[in-house]
């Protein structure tokens, strides 16, 4: 029993926390990385990709290569680390990973091309070669603020591929989803416990013929 009124407390206290921050439902757009422009082809894994998440009034980006690919060392020239579209002339970039630097907090006038993919706003580039994971933070944006270059391309990345190859990949598609609320997580507690208490009860049970004896 005690075990059950824990469960419902810690249920409660989710509750509670999404209510006081005004927490909401995550919206996420996963994006995966459709176009090989390296040279020599870099078949990057078919699980690289970046995800956007709505949270509150900012976006969450985290960028996640696989299976032997990283980020290129960027260089001058058509090649930063990641390069992508926001709808705005400026952006707030907060909690970017240690080893790589955003270019400009200011659109790119004129825009910045990248090797075979088209012309970018923003770009951000990386200090080493081999890097597997980048994340950032945007203030005050929605994710009806990404936007597709003119080639309908929403993200290149300058990658060292696996294979040993090395160029840009391009991404011009995603998939939307939704992230679950606090309100959820909280029923969802609750009912694994409100489980796990019926089962011990059943256990603890006596067999109806020790009843009757």
């Amino acid at each position: 029993m005690t075990s059950f009124r824990n469960a419902v407390k810690a249920a409660t206290i989710v509750a509670g926390l999404g209510w006081a921050t005004g927490a909401q439902a995550g919206v996420q757009e996963n994006f995966h990385f459709s176009q090989d422009d390296c040279s020599g082809e870099c078949l990057p894994n078919a699980q690289d990709n970046v995800t956007v998440t709505q949270k509150g009034a900012n976006l969450d980006f985290v960028v996640t290569l696989f299976g032997g690919d990283g980020f290129n060392q960027s260089h001058s020239g058509q090649h930063d680390a990641l390069a992508f579209d926001i709808d705005k002339s400026s952006i707030s970039l907060s909690s970017l990973t240690s080893g790589f630097s955003l270019v400009s907090s200011s659109v790119q006038n004129p825009l910045s091309k990248q090797d075979g993919l088209g012309y970018f706003g923003y770009l951000i580039d990386s200090a080493s070669m081999g890097p597997t994971a980048l994340s950032f933070e945007l203030v005050g944006l929605s994710l009806s603020d990404i936007t597709a270059d003119s080639k309908g391309y929403y993200f290149s990345l300058d990658m060292s591929a696996a294979d040993g190859n090395a160029g840009n990949i391009g991404s011009n598609s995603y998939i939307a989803m939704s992230a679950p609320e606090p309100s959820t997580w909280a029923m969802l507690l609750l009912g694994c416990a409100g489980l796990g208490y019926a089962a011990r009860r059943r256990r603890m049970k006596p067999p109806l013929e020790d009843v009757i004896a």
